[in-house]
């Protein structure tokens, strides 16, 4: 009987060992099948980053670059459909300068600092998720952010670099059961990351052709662009 015994546990330790085995085999090759599909991820989102980046060096118009930047935002971010760029005008305030299936804000219409809700939330440090469950009334122009009275999820993000703060990206999706998570905002630093040097060399490229045309401490035109100015009017007017 102890013989018996002695095989009987022998036996069940022998198979659960097999089976210990064989779940960690399972258990490794699908961590590894989990890694190789996030790798897969990570480098078709840096092939299109680079696309974008591109494109970006090769626009003209800052309209169309932050709409470039919007749509590559939405295709990436999972149930993302929908963004706007609000643009930093230096004076304490944000405008509108590009939507993709948002209200249009009217043109002049100023969204003051204080009224952002990023800064609200953590004075543009840092890119957050907004869930706005209650609904805004009144005019366009005060409704928060352009945020329209629908929405109810947006991803929020500074865009700066240099220190200073360029404008806000809000990105929101249709569909009203979906919630951001954690990992929408991980891949959105990411994005931002890659995008900086286009972003970043755009606008430094846009302060030289300024400089160029304007004078640096008041901002208007110098003497020599009012000259240009002058002789190609008379040149017309002729």
């Amino acid at each position: 009987m102890d013989g018996k015994d002695n095989g009987t546990v022998t036996l069940c330790f022998f198979i659960s060992i097999v089976v210990v085995l064989l779940l960690t085999a399972v258990y490794a090759f699908v961590m590894l099948n989990k890694k190789d599909k996030q790798l897969a991820q990570i480098n078709v989102l840096r092939r299109r980053l680079v696309e974008t980046s591109h494109q970006i060096s090769e626009q003209g118009s800052e309209q169309e670059i932050l709409h470039i930047i919007l749509r590559t935002i939405i295709e990436l971010i999972p149930n993302a459909d929908k963004g706007e760029f609000m643009i930093n005008n230096g004076r304490g305030g944000f405008v509108q300068s590009a939507c993709i299936n948002m209200e249009a804000i009217a043109e002049g219409i100023v969204i003051p600092k204080k009224d952002m809700t990023l800064y609200k939330i953590n004075q543009f440090k840092n890119s957050t998720i907004h869930n706005c469950f209650r609904q805004y009334r009144g005019n366009r122009e005060l409704i928060e952010n352009g945020m329209k009275e629908d929405s109810c999820n947006f991803l929020l993000i500074p865009v700066v670099t240099d220190g200073y703060l360029y404008g806000i990206i809000h990105i929101g999706s249709f569909d009203r059961d979906h919630l951001f998570k954690e990992k929408d905002l991980q891949s959105i630093e990411q994005i931002m990351v890659e995008l900086e040097p286009a972003i970043k060399n755009f606008y430094a490229q846009k302060k030289v052709k300024f400089l160029v045309n304007h004078d640096e401490l008041t901002g208007l035109m110098n003497r020599r662009t009012i000259k240009n100015s002058y002789e190609r009017e008379v040149s017309i007017a002729k």
